[in-house]
This record gives structure tokens, C-alpha cells and sequence, in this order.
């Protein structure tokens, strides 16, 4: 929820100290995707802790005047060497974006 509170700021503006110029920089810099559609911003993030992985995918779609924000967290039961973790996370979202609809 704290990754959603902060992605809903970031797309009205509201940052605190940080000027519009900077958050536009942000913003552009976020896009993974963009079709005449929708575009995408997003970013990834993964730790490990005490040997175990944990992988995010955040960000929100722009659809018109629609947006859809997400935050996935995906917290492997398996080995990551035994897929591609690092997509995994960008992967699961995206089917779930297009089973929603969304893209």
C-alpha cells in the first residue's frame, strides 16, 4: 500500500520538496511501455534478505483518462536459478494487466 500511496503522488504532482521539472524527469524516466493505447511507468526492485529473494514490480498504466495502479511482489518458493526471476516479476504483471483488460 505504502508503494500504491506513493505512485498515486508521483502521478498528481504531489511530492513534497520536489519540483515539477524533477518530476517529470521521473516520470520519463519510468516508461516501459507505450503504445498509441496506453502508456506504462514502472520500476522493479529485488532484495535478499537472510539468503531469501523478494522481487517488485510497481508502477501504474495510463489509459486516456483511466489510470490502473499496481504493486507485485513476488517472493519465489524455488530456486531463483531455476528461472529468470528478474522477468518473472515484469511477466506476471503484465499477464494480469491484459487478463484485467487494462493493456
Amino acid at each position: 500500500m505504502e508503494q500504491i500511496s506513493f505512485l498515486v503522488k508521483l502521478h498528481q504532482g504531489n511530492l513534497g520538496p520536489f519540483s515539477p521539472e524533477t518530476i517529470a524527469i521521473m516520470k520519463n524516466i519510468m516508461i516501459t511501455e507505450a503504445t498509441n493505447d496506453y502508456v506504462i511507468r514502472a520500476k522493479t526492485g529485488w532484495v535478499i534478505r537472510q539468503g531469501n529473494n523478494t522481487g517488485w514490480y510497481v508502477g501504474y498504466v495510463e489509459k486516456g483518462q483511466k489510470k490502473w495502479f499496481f504493486a507485485t511482489n513476488v517472493d519465489p518458493l524455488i530456486s531463483t536459478e531455476q528461472f529468470n526471476f528478474a522477468q518473472a516479476r515484469i511477466d506476471v504483471t503484465m499477464k494480469v494487466l491484459r487478463e484485467m483488460g487494462v493493456i
